[in-house]
């Protein structure tokens, strides 16, 4: 993402704009104790704006080094951004909130969201399966 996409948040968080907080399956005692469990989510903005492209790459190469799965069970949580993201880009141009070159930067990334979305997926799911020696 954008370092910059936070901006178009405005006063409001991106669980309120994607509807997290009233569209959870969580009863409302779980999800409160999750939102209060270590920050949950909090300063994910500045966390993610402060990761480096090294550090992601040298996650991937510790990660394609382990053994897969096997036969073991895997299940993959995966949040579609494809499907989030476009709400802030909208919710920002509607309330004016984002410098231009968030807003410009955020419509780019949205260009190929869904295929990298995707891609994340496939990938993850190719650790199941790897051999490992």
């Amino acid at each position: 993402m954008p370092p910059s996409w936070s901006t178009l948040l405005g006063d409001s968080t991106y669980e309120e704009i994607v509807g997290l907080n009233a569209n959870h399956i969580l009863t409302d005692q779980e999800y409160h104790a999750m939102q209060s469990d270590g920050g949950w989510n909090s300063g994910i903005a500045t966390k993610e704006a402060d990761l480096q492209y090294d550090s992601s790459k040298a996650l991937k190469a510790r990660l394609d080094a382990r053994p897969g799965l096997l036969n073991g069970r895997l299940s993959v949580l995966f949040c579609e951004e494809s499907t989030d993201f476009p709400k802030v880009y909208e919710y920002g141009l509607k309330h004016g909130n984002g410098i231009e070159e968030a807003r410009e930067a955020l419509r780019k990334r949205l260009e190929d969201m869904s295929k990298d979305d995707e891609k994340a997926m496939r990938e993850q799911l190719r650790f199941r399966g790897r051999a490992g020696s």
